[in-house]
């Protein structure tokens, strides 16, 4: 199965210049746990996660609280490559992307919810700023 398969589909993002207090709402109001910072063109641009949230001061933005090394991953590779990427960096959640384009997110959740279906021989996989 591939990751396209599981993944959540256009996820809410926020901009880098999206206020935290305003993130944190977006993050509740959609039951989600980590929100992909893109730019203007939807480019992955990091992530903001729910602890990372929790630790940021009033007024603060997005661009200031994500992690801007995201390990992102591509919707034709194989998910349990994403759910292994996922257990040993000990994250829920991995942004999707296809050359930088926000696609989706991807959980431990999502993955285990999944239809059990064999795993094809999916393309090539590299670490970086995103699997392919």
């Amino acid at each position: 199965m591939r990751v396209a398969d599981c993944m959540h589909h256009n996820p809410p993002t926020v901009r880098r210049d999206t206020p935290v207090a305003e993130a944190t709402t977006l993050m509740r109001t959609s039951k989600i746990f980590i929100l992909p910072v893109g730019d203007d063109r939807n480019q992955l641009l990091g992530m903001i996660d729910a602890d990372t949230l929790r630790a940021a001061a009033e007024g603060e933005t997005s661009e200031e609280r994500m992690l801007s090394s995201t390990l992102a991953i591509h919707p034709d590779a194989p998910s349990d490559v994403a759910g292994a990427i996922l257990r040993l960096e000990g994250r829920r959640a991995l942004p999707v992307a296809r050359r930088g384009m926000i696609l989706g997110v991807v959980s431990r959740e999502t993955i285990a919810r999944a239809p059990m279906m064999p795993t094809h021989r999916g393309p090539r996989v590299r670490l970086g700023s995103e699997l392919c």
